[in-house]
């Protein structure tokens, strides 16, 4: 891995600070470590990985993409941001699992598409070491190399579908790859492979041109108004069906699909989004279906949060999607 990453890292890659994963001892727990800071261990991805069950975080301070998109810069410093909340949580894991913190993966020029490269190569040497990445971004740019990281460890037959929690479909066609492209160029470098299924998808998020363009690539849409607890069977039928149809699951999800009075620190905010009463049993049931491969949370920009109140959501996000695992 060191001599295939050497080439393109090029000081895109920083060490895991282990001063981010700090918090308290509990003294009843008779030398048991129940804290995710207890857990965490720092892990260099350029050393070499570990085998067995391990879940590996992997941060991606890359803003570059959203600046591109005219969103709101300060994404790049969403990953540490979350560490710092993850670290103090109970981690309701079993001894089997190993937690890891694998760094960052740095954007120190424009050049988005060289990053994207490091990004790949990563979620590709973590999969076949057989971890589980969790990818925290960043914008929304980076499913594209994550997708492509899952694509080549599984292979060319194998069927990836993505599930997107989100307001926006991401779709857009434009010559430069930025936060909202990333999924019409997975379509369009893999025709007839691309399953896609969204929830929480708004209608003026997006053009109905963008909306057209979803229908003729066969994306599976749940709309906002429709991603919600009340229809809970409807939405169990649609993640059921679609994961059956599915080799892995790609779980990526936006922080700017919940609505902003409980995500303000987002690229976009969004005062119609979804909820975490919905948005938890939906990540248990895909969690818990034995096909999820990788997850990345995106989008969360700590210069615009309240008392750190998308941090702790994100943070919620993923101990719970990790907790629920087959």
């Amino acid at each position: 891995m060191e001599k295939r990453l050497s080439d393109i890292v090029q000081g895109r890659y920083a060490a895991p600070d282990t001063s981010l994963w700090s918090g308290r001892i509990d003294t009843e727990a008779n030398g048991e470590t129940w804290y995710w800071h207890q857990r965490v261990k720092p892990l260099d991805v350029l050393a070499g990985l570990p085998n067995g069950k391990n879940i590996v975080l992997l941060g991606c301070c890359i803003d570059e993409g959203v600046i591109r998109n005219q969103g709101r810069a300060g994404a790049a410093q969403g990953p540490d941001a979350i560490r710092k909340i993850l670290a103090p949580l109970p981690h309701h894991l079993g001894k089997e699992y190993f937690l890891w913190d694998g760094g960052n993966i740095l954007q120190p020029d424009r050049d988005l598409e060289k990053s994207h490269e490091v990004i790949q190569q990563i979620v590709t040497e973590l999969l076949n070491h057989k971890c589980f990445p969790v990818i925290l971004g960043g914008g929304h740019d980076i499913a594209y190399p994550h997708y492509q990281g899952i694509k080549t460890a599984t292979g060319a037959s194998s069927r990836i579908g993505i599930i997107n929690l989100d307001a926006h479909l991401d779709l857009r066609h434009h010559p430069i790859r930025n936060s909202g492209t990333p999924f019409y160029q997975i379509a369009r470098n893999h025709p007839g492979e691309f399953h896609y299924l969204c929830l929480g998808i708004q209608r003026f998020s997006n053009t109905p041109f963008h909306f057209q363009r979803a229908k003729e690539l066969g994306v599976r849409i749940l709309m906002a108004e429709d991603f919600q607890l009340i229809y809970w069977e409807n939405i169990e039928r649609v993640l059921r069906e679609f994961m059956d149809s599915v080799d892995v699951v790609y779980l990526t999800i936006d922080m700017d699909g919940f609505a902003s009075s409980v995500a303000p620190g987002v690229s976009a905010p969004s005062p119609c989004g979804f909820t975490p009463e919905v948005v938890l049993p939906a990540l248990k049931k895909i969690a818990s279906s034995g096909k999820l491969m990788s997850m990345d949370v995106v989008e969360y920009n700590p210069e615009f949060d309240i008392d750190h109140r998308t941090a702790r959501l994100a943070a919620r996000v993923i101990a719970h999607t990790i907790a629920s695992k087959d």
